[in-house]
């Protein structure tokens, strides 16, 4: 079908590679930093195509790099826990990643264990997929320099069992009232967690240090506060339909002179059905919910339109108790918003007025801002700091020197060898499902480039080198597949006793213990090769 030549083309491009065997066979080497979502999808797609052209047929190879010894990224430590069925990829997941040609290297960092340089000279293909791995801050006096502010993001990452955030500790025992600043899905999250009796989360695999810690909670509202107006807000209907109209014990509240939109406001609604819905959504809960029905509940939710945080304040400037000395934070101090600008582009400007009238100040003990990720830079690789991604078109990294798509030749213009998928490629936006669409394309750009030989620059390796060999004699206890299926064992085996689908491990130490090799290569792939038990 492709005829000799590209044959020949293909025998050149594809160097033979260490497989566990070491016995060296012609392959399409790929690797995959990350594996999240974007990364299983990713897998998904480079396999499809593989049993589709029969010039890489049995010659792929795929490596997958995770810096955490577990894998599966914001599906295991991001989906809330009273979410079980979001996770029910999670098996497709664990099928891809036991596929024969996918190896899994937990407990590997890029840049600390292996750099992206050495990497490009083991792959035919790099392809990150590591994610937005930070927060966007408020920038706002106070933010920084008292306690009881968090990112919403270590909240999610504490609660889901994240080894990086198990030491974390939010004082719910003496905090009446909560601030969250956002109004997309993580916002909502983060409210009805909080939100929720303690007996429904019991049920679930959240962690047990916030299972304990919640259960002390004396939180008596929540209150979600969003720069823009009810229209604007990022949030999905399911999302917001389940905090209105789901939680026990939760009442949502609202400012009735918020609700009301403009003319603008009501095209965004008309050119877009999700929109529609989550307005609907509000109004009809505002309308239902009467005041003869509060003594049913027990937390209030409030859902604010509008306002901007300047300040988190530790006293109150009217008030003779002054808690300044003690860096806690008491307050957040806020300035009213309006909109300006056509449909589907209206920006929150602050309303110039008597400081009484465009001022409020909400008491809180704990406040979370939930404004979004961005992603982290990896060194030698380009990436813009203003938008938090890697430069890219159709997933091709585009490199640094490359002042225009349009002023230079094709093959100049991108990092060769060089991919992104997922949220460092197009920003943190849609859902897990999202990813499979990104990942199609970014896969379709690797084989494209690979059949026709775009990497004409492309690194000479040495016979048989491979990146287990690197990793085993740089001494890195990396966690493999059969590593990551004894801790999900381990993790099964003692939900079980609690009657829930998993209680996960909390210390980098424990999920070592159970998954990372030993890193003498005379040992691995025999009994011997776990590490000792502490």
């Amino acid at each position: 079908m492709f005829g000799g030549h590209l044959c020949r083309l293909l025998k050149q491009l594809c160097k033979p590679m260490c497989a566990y065997t070491n016995q060296a066979t012609p392959e399409f080497r790929t690797c995959i930093v990350g594996s999240g979502p974007a990364a299983m999808y990713t897998i998904e797609s480079l396999l499809r195509f593989q049993a589709t052209d029969p010039l890489v047929s049995k010659r792929l190879v795929i490596d997958v790099l995770e810096k955490l010894p577990t894998p599966f990224g914001l599906l295991r430590y991001g989906v809330a826990p009273d979410h079980p069925e979001v996770r029910n990829v999670e098996g497709k997941f664990q099928d891809l990643l036991s596929h024969p040609q996918v190896r899994f290297f937990g407990n590997v960092e890029v840049g600390r264990d292996v750099s992206v340089s050495e990497l490009r000279n083991l792959y035919d293909a790099v392809i990150l997929a590591a994610g937005c791995q930070e927060e966007r801050k408020l920038e706002i006096p106070g933010e920084n320099t008292l306690s009881g502010i968090y990112s919403a993001r270590d909240f999610v990452a504490w609660y889901c069992g994240h080894p990086d955030y198990s030491h974390l500790w939010f004082d719910f025992s003496s905090t009446k009232d909560v601030v969250i600043i956002g109004q997309g899905n993580v916002a909502l999250d983060v409210a009805r967690i909080i939100g929720k009796q303690v007996e429904s989360l019991r049920v679930t695999d959240i962690s047990s240090v916030a299972l304990d810690c919640l259960a002390n909670s004396v939180v008596q509202n929540i209150h979600v506060i969003g720069r823009r107006g009810p229209v604007q807000a990022s949030w999905t209907a399911k999302e917001l339909r389940e905090c209105l109209f789901s939680v026990k014990g939760l009442q949502p509240c609202f400012e009735k002179q918020e609700l009301v939109i403009s003319d603008v406001d009501r095209e965004e609604l008309n050119t877009s059905r999700t929109t529609r819905r989550c307005y609907d959504l509000l109004t009809k809960c505002f309308s239902e919910r009467s005041v003869s029905q509060q003594d049913l509940f027990a937390r209030k939710l409030y859902l604010r339109f509008l306002w901007t945080p300047v300040a988190f304040l530790s006293h109150d400037q009217n008030s003779e108790i002054d808690f300044a000395g003690e860096h806690i934070l008491r307050f957040t101090q806020l300035r009213r918003n309006r909109l300006t600008g056509s449909s589907g582009k209206q920006k929150a400007v602050l309303v110039e007025g008597p400081l009484g009238d465009v001022n409020w100040k909400q008491q809180c003990e704990l406040a979370f801002r939930s404004i979004g990720y961005k992603g982290k830079s990896f060194e030698e690789v380009p990436f813009d700091e203003k938008t938090g991604i890697v430069p890219n078109k159709w997933g091709r990294v585009i490199s640094r020197t490359s002042p225009s798509l349009n002023s230079v030749a094709e093959t100049e213009s991108y990092e060769t060898g060089l991919y992104v998928v997922g949220w460092l490629k197009r920003g943190p936006t849609g859902i897990i499902g999202s990813n499979k669409w990104d990942a199609e394309e970014t896969v379709k750009t690797v084989v494209d480039d690979f059949l026709s030989k775009v990497k004409v620059n492309r690194y000479e390796l040495s016979q048989g080198e491979d990146l287990l060999t690197l990793l085993l004699s740089r001494n890195v206890a990396f966690v493999d597949f059969k590593g990551w299926k004894r801790i999900d064992e381990e993790e099964r085996r003692r939900g079980k006793r609690r009657g829930i689908e998993r209680e996960k491990m909390l210390t980098w130490e424990e999920l070592l213990e159970f998954g990372a090799v030993c890193t003498r290569s005379k040992t691995y792939g025999t009994e011997s090769e776990l590490l000792p038990k502490k």
